[in-house]
């Protein structure tokens, strides 16, 4: 049964209270038919000031990436402490990267490279989850504590609205394909999960993950026989006798949400952002990095393509789509060296190659296609790696500096941001953490003055907008 959940002021977490739904009765049942539901909230989110059409695109590198070894090599600072595979020089004058990213190296005057961002945690799990809420999930060092927080994805979602209202594309996306389906690479997709909920916000703005077990997908079949689909439009349709029954059970917002994801998927809107045979052949070529196997620490031997060049293509093709919000995860680069752990060198040799490749591809098609202010792209991961290699040639967990890379979205871009100590372990400028980060992508997203103005702006958002500040000299 469809049923709606009213806050203690009367009102749902969409912001509609009662008085709404008798206001609505008074015009006419036919305003609130699914249809006519759908075409109000797109009305509203279309004529709201606030909202700027633009996309972010998050790579999380899952794990904890060496800050060493990708865009802040030290190659002055001691032999224990710099880079152990060597620098490149970029298209900005006097600045490096590790010399794996010769591809992305090209495209250093359209990036941002923050060298003062600092992790919540050394550890995977917290530091993930409090890294993809952009700060505003508040956990004690525990296991199994509930989330206090939204992600930075359906915090999004809640402000632009759970779906595009052009075509009908979700909001907030989650693309999770590891290359190696084994435990140390694996683990890392409950916490990126866990980060990734609405908390909340509620179930309307949870991520659509394709091929995942998200709470969107749940609610929609991507195969589906020619009578399972009149069995569906018949679900849609029976969805609006539902509409004057008002309960204390469940969230009208989640529910509706979920059935226009599921139409205009099975009509094609998401459905055709995810299938690449609409792709240009050279577009997808480009991306290509299955050439690139990635191997097994855990179990010598094993190896499988990467097929990160693709998650960036689609997470590409959503954004252009409409999605506001597309988490893409890379795994695997817990590099301090252990029975399942690569250690620095094979880590990046493992990884960092794919990883390159695929950056420039997507830098590449996003300048051709035009989408440099439409698209902005965040680089990132839990927390960054020690100044001091270990015995095994290893780097461990660090959480006072951590790499950060931005491209697009109408930022300031081309250069560092910030500088780290001589010894790359803590920030030599003003530190920078993950509400500056959350802030910075609001700021891109939203009109903040606009923003403030709203009545219906859940408290937690609110905070967020009005407590933390950009990251310095980007917005």
């Amino acid at each position: 049964m469809l049923t709606i959940r009213f806050g203690p002021r009367g009102r749902s977490c969409d912001g509609v209270s009662r008085r709404d739904f008798i206001r609505a009765g008074a015009m006419g049942i036919g305003a609130w038919t699914l249809p006519g539901l759908l075409r109000t909230r797109a009305a509203v989110a279309a004529s709201g000031k606030n909202v700027r059409p633009r996309s972010v695109v998050l790579l999380f590198l899952a794990g904890g990436p060496s800050q060493f070894e990708t865009f802040d090599p030290k190659p002055l600072a001691s032999s224990e402490e710099r880079t152990m595979t060597g620098t490149i020089s970029t298209t900005v004058p006097g600045l490096h990267f590790g010399s794996y990213f010769e591809k992305t190296a090209r495209f250093a005057h359209k990036l941002a490279v923050v060298r003062s961002f600092q992790a919540p945690y050394a550890i995977h799990r917290e530091s993930v989850i409090e890294v993809l809420s952009g700060g505003t999930t508040v956990l004690p060092i525990l296991k199994n504590v509930p989330r206090q927080g939204a992600s930075l994805g359906s915090i999004i979602a809640r402000l632009k609205g759970a779906s595009d209202p052009r075509t009908g594309m979700p909001n907030h996306a989650l693309l999770m394909n590891p290359e190696l389906r084994e435990r140390f690479i694996t683990d890392f997709i409950v916490p990126v999960r866990l980060g990734s909920e609405s908390g909340p916000l509620g179930s309307a703005y949870a991520p659509f993950e394709p091929g995942g077990d998200s709470i969107a997908l749940r609610n929609m079949t991507l195969n589906m026989s020619a009578g399972q689909w009149e069995d569906r439009r018949d679900l849609l349709r029976s969805l609006d006798r539902f509409r004057r029954r008002v309960d204390t059970q469940d969230s009208l917002a989640g529910q509706d949400e979920f059935t226009q994801q599921a139409f205009h998927v099975l009509q094609g809107g998401a459905a055709s952002a995810l299938d690449l045979s609409h792709e240009d052949p050279e577009t997808v070529r480009k991306y290509d990095t299955s050439g690139y196997i990635v191997h097994s620490r855990q179990k010598p031997g094993n190896s499988s393509p990467s097929t990160l060049g693709r998650q960036l293509l689609l997470a590409r093709r959503l954004a252009e789509a409409g999605c506001g919000f597309v988490t893409v995860m890379s795994s695997g680069w817990d590099h301090h060296s252990n029975e399942v752990n690569y250690d620095i060198l094979g880590g990046m040799r493992n990884l960092a190659p794919p990883l390159d490749h695929a950056l420039a591809a997507f830098l590449a098609d996003v300048e051709s296609r035009g989408l440099e202010n439409d698209i902005l792209l965040v680089v990132t991961g839990e927390m960054g790696r020690t100044p001091k290699i270990n015995k095994d040639g290893g780097r461990d967990h660090w959480a006072n500096l951590s790499p950060l890379l931005l491209a697009g979205g109408g930022l300031n871009v081309g250069g560092a941001i910030g500088r780290s100590t001589s010894n790359g372990g803590e920030p030599a400028t003003t530190p920078h953490r993950c509400g500056h980060l959350a802030a910075t992508i609001l700021h891109a997203l939203f009109d903040i003055g606009q923003l403030r103005l709203d009545p219906t702006l859940p408290d937690s958002i609110r905070r967020l907008i009005e407590n933390e500040r950009p990251i310095e000299g980007l917005a």
